[in-house]
């Protein structure tokens, strides 16, 4: 499956051309799910025509958050990501929350993020390479397993990392850190404060010659 804007050039929504002649050719027993809409969806529809017409592609249009967690991640054995930049992406969250295994470029980003991890939580390929995408997909596909195993360990990353309770922990530990570190820092300004003397009371109170002399 893919789920995105069908867009260039961030997206690469057009390498889905060349990622189905590589299915056609290798793996033919497929179905591709795309979720999203974008500029390049008339092209997509063209260069998609027959595979479109035989029901390996179907376009699905821009589906709400509930439809995605109901009717589209649960049909998926693997999400597609081809984008040359991403912050996130939280749609591959979304899918590892599923048992869904990702295949990735290797967008900017990614390497520094260090939750794809080809073999590991993903399978990983150049950006625009959809030979090197489909290879790495079947390789995996031939190993009886292997590619239930990504989807495994990606769905307990996912979960430990960017479910709603992990997120809520993160931002009470930081929220606590930063009082804390606040609460220091207006500590140490009031130990660092010189005491203030008072010298108009000093002024007014009358020395013992004055008292003595009735001033």
């Amino acid at each position: 499956g893919y789920c995105g804007k069908l867009d260039q050039p961030l997206k690469r929504a057009l390498d889905l051309v060349g990622f189905c002649q590589q299915m056609d050719a290798r793996l033919p027993a497929y179905t591709l799910l795309i979720a999203g809409t974008g500029g390049e969806e008339p092209a997509l529809r063209e260069r998609l025509a027959a595979q479109i017409a035989d029901g390996r592609v179907r376009l699905l249009g821009s589906l709400p958050q509930n439809a995605l967690s109901r009717d589209f991640y649960q049909k998926l054995d693997v999400l597609l990501i081809t984008s040359t930049l991403e912050t996130g992406p939280l749609v591959a969250w979304e899918a590892m929350m599923h048992g869904v295994a990702i295949l990735t470029s290797n967008y900017q980003g990614q390497r520094r993020e260090g939750v794809l991890r080809h073999r590991e939580t993903a399978l990983v390929y150049p950006i625009s390479q959809m030979a090197a995408a489909v290879e790495a997909l079947q390789n995996t596909v031939n190993k009886p397993g292997a590619l239930q195993l990504i989807g495994s360990r990606g769905r307990v990353l996912a979960e430990s990392e960017f479910s709603i309770e992990a997120m809520i922990q993160r931002w009470h530990a930081a929220i606590s850190q930063v009082m804390v570190m606040k609460m220091r820092s207006q500590e140490g300004r009031l130990a660092s404060k010189p005491k203030r003397r008072n010298f108009a009371a000093a002024a007014e109170k009358p020395s013992p010659e004055d008292a003595m002399a009735g001033v």
